[in-house]
């Protein structure tokens, strides 16, 4: 008996019955930033994780609209508890990863990060001709759409070996792939969070390590 057919049924009917969308759409956030071809791949607490044309991002029910957090049950109390408890994770997780990557030299690590750039909310400053927010000579402050979050980091990757490699970048709740050719470099990519960190963790060959920056 073949039960492929009977197990892609389920999981299709799992996904319908707890809302998690089968298809791609577009998602429009709070800010106006828009989500091309993106699926619901988990629903939480606190928000959806998404998967998207720039990668893979968390959205937080307080950046979506009205009609979406009803949608999926958005509960402020229950998701505030939600993120101290995935907060407390992530840090004990980067924590593990500080620990393991500090030995590492640049060398031996098979990307190196460099020229990383950070903008915060507020800021005038620029990336790639798009400000977080602008503040006007009278002090009122303008809200501009950002690529997925008020933080956004953008940096220059170098592959360090002589093999294609696709690498995860992760800062905060956003994942973004990068393919780098072997022994080249890629400049001005960007990835951006609703959260301030400090630290951007690079996957690549099984490893990972925190490439850290100043605001």
């Amino acid at each position: 008996m073949n039960i492929k057919p009977f197990a892609y049924f389920s999981v299709l009917v799992l996904c319908l019955m707890f809302g998690v969308s089968t298809q791609a759409v577009e998602i429009t956030n709070n800010l106006g930033h828009v989500y091309k071809n993106a699926s619901i791949i988990r629903i939480e607490p606190d928000g959806l994780s998404i998967k998207h044309e720039g990668g893979i991002a968390k959205l937080f029910f307080s950046e979506l609209p009205p009609d979406m957090q009803e949608k999926y049950g958005y509960d402020p109390a229950k998701a505030t508890q939600y993120r101290q408890r995935a907060m407390q994770a992530q840090q004990q997780h980067h924590a593990q990863v500080r620990q393991a990557s500090a030995p590492l030299q640049s060398q031996a690590f098979p990307v190196h990060l460099y020229d990383i750039i950070a903008v915060k909310d507020k800021s005038v400053k620029k990336i790639s001709g798009i400000s977080a927010y602008l503040t006007d000579m009278w002090g009122n402050v303008h809200l501009r759409p950002v690529a997925g979050g008020l933080y956004r980091i953008r940096f220059s990757v170098r592959n360090n070996t002589g093999e294609d490699m696709k690498i995860q970048v992760k800062y905060g709740d956003y994942i973004k792939e990068v393919f780098i050719s072997a022994n080249s470099r890629k400049e001005g990519e960007e990835i951006s969070g609703l959260e301030k960190y400090s630290e951007i963790f690079i996957k690549a060959k099984g490893q990972e390590k925190a490439f850290t920056f100043t605001w």
